[in-house]
C-alpha cells in the first residue's frame, strides 16, 4: 500500500517569521508531509479568509506559532491568524502550538507588545492558546523545526488523520516537487515585490518606456595582427520600450550581460551603421549599458545577478522579474485582428 501523507497546514504572523516559517516548511517536505500556508498571499481579507477556511478543511494538523505579534486584524476585530486557530478548533482539526517562552526579549520591529492596545490581544490569545491545550515553548528559531516534528510525529501515532494516499494514475512525488518549486517561486516574487515598493516610494518621478535615450555603440574590428581593436563610437536615439520589446524576450531565461550588450547595439544601430564586414563586432559603451541597467532595474522589469558561464569565468546575468515578463508578452503578444 502506498505511504500515507498528512497535509499540514502552518499557521502565524507573517514578516515577523518569515525565517522560522521557511525552515518549519522545509522540515515538513523532510518529514513526508504536505505543507500548506498563506505564502502566496497572507490573509489580509475577508475573501482571503474564505479561501484559507478551505484549505483548513482539507488540513490534517495545524502547526500554530506564536512570537510576539497578534497579527493584521480582520474587520470584526479579531487577528487573521487567530480567526485561523478558532476555525481549525471548531472542525476539529488537531492543533500543535507552539508559543514563544519570551516574548518580552524579541526585538520591537518583531514585536507588538510595547503599543499597549495590540500587547493585550497578543496576551489574551497568547493565554488563549496556552490554557486550551498544551503547548510547546520555544525561544530558538533552530531548534523550532526540531521540535515541530517531534510533535508531529507523536501525533501522527496518538491521533492519525485521513491523509492523502497516491493514486496510481498521479505521482505525488513530482507533485511534492512541483510545489517546492512554486514555493520557491512566490519567495523570489515577495523580494522582487518587496524591493519594487521600496522603490515606489523613492522614484516617483522615473521615467517610463515610453523615455527616449541616448545609446552609444562600440564598433570593433580586427587589425593586421589578428587583434580586436575599437573602431569608433556612434550616437543612436531609441525609445526604452523598444529595445525592450525586441531583447526582452531573450531575457525569458537568464541572459549573459555581454551578449545583451551585443544585441541592444544591434538592434539601435540598425540600418544606420556604416560597418558590414564580419570582422566588425559590437557593444555598449560602459555607461550606455548602466543607464539601461538602472532603468530597466528602476522599473521593475529585470533582475541582474552574477553566476558561472559555460567556461567556467563568473559575469553579470539579466533576466525578466515577473513583471518584466507580463511586459514583454504585452508589447510582442500576436492580437487577433
Amino acid at each position: 500500500m502506498s505511504k500515507k501523507k498528512y497535509q499540514v497546514f502552518l499557521s502565524s504572523t507573517y514578516s515577523d517569521l518569515q525565517t522560522v516559517r521557511d525552515s518549519i516548511t522545509r522540515a515538513l517536505y523532510e518529514l513526508d508531509c504536505i505543507p500548506v500556508g498563506m505564502e502566496a498571499f497572507p490573509a489580509a481579507d475577508e475573501e482571503q479568509f474564505e479561501f484559507i477556511k478551505k484549505l483548513i478543511d482539507q488540513t490534517d494538523y495545524y502547526v500554530l506559532v506564536i512570537g510576539a505579534r497578534y497579527g493584521s486584524i480582520a474587520p470584526d476585530g479579531m487577528s487573521y491568524t487567530e480567526k485561523e486557530y478558532r476555525y481549525a478548533m471548531e472542525i476539529g482539526v488537531p492543533v500543535l502550538a507552539f508559543v514563544h517562552s519570551s516574548p518580552d526579549t524579541l526585538p520591537k520591529e518583531v514585536s507588538d507588545i510595547r503599543d499597549p492596545k495590540k500587547a493585550e490581544e497578543f496576551y489574551r490569545f497568547r493565554n488563549d492558546v496556552t490554557a486550551a491545550r498544551m503547548v510547546k515553548m520555544w525561544d530558538s528559531d533552530q531548534t523550532l523545526p526540531a521540535s515541530v516534528v517531534l510533535a508531529l510525529n507523536r501525533a501522527f501515532s496518538t491521533s492519525p488523520r485521513q491523509g492523502w494516499i497516491r493514486s496510481p494514475s498521479v505521482d505525488t512525488e513530482k507533485t511534492l516537487e512541483k510545489l517546492v518549486e512554486l514555493q520557491e517561486e512566490l519567495t523570489s516574487a515577495r523580494e522582487e515585490l518587496k524591493l519594487f515598493k521600496a522603490m515606489d516610494g523613492q522614484l516617483k518621478d522615473i521615467a517610463g518606456l515610453d523615455a527616449e535615450v541616448t545609446c552609444f555603440v562600440e564598433a570593433w574590428k580586427r587589425d593586421n595582427n589578428s587583434s580586436t581593436v575599437r573602431d569608433g563610437v556612434k550616437e543612436f536615439h531609441v525609445r526604452l520600450e523598444d529595445v525592450f520589446r525586441d531583447v526582452g524576450p531573450n531575457m525569458i531565461e537568464s541572459l549573459n550581460q555581454d551578449a545583451f550588450s551585443n544585441m541592444v547595439a544591434l538592434f539601435v544601430s540598425k540600418g544606420q551603421r556604416k560597418w558590414n564586414s564580419v570582422e566588425y563586432k559590437f557593444s555598449l559603451t560602459r555607461e550606455t549599458l548602466n543607464l539601461l541597467r538602472i532603468q530597466y532595474e528602476a522599473l521593475g522589469l529585470i533582475k541582474v545577478f552574477r553566476s558561472k558561464t559555460v567556461g567556467g569565468k563568473t559575469a553579470n546575468f539579466w533576466q525578466l522579474t515577473k513583471t518584466g515578463s507580463t511586459e514583454v508578452r504585452r508589447l510582442n503578444v500576436i492580437k487577433a485582428n
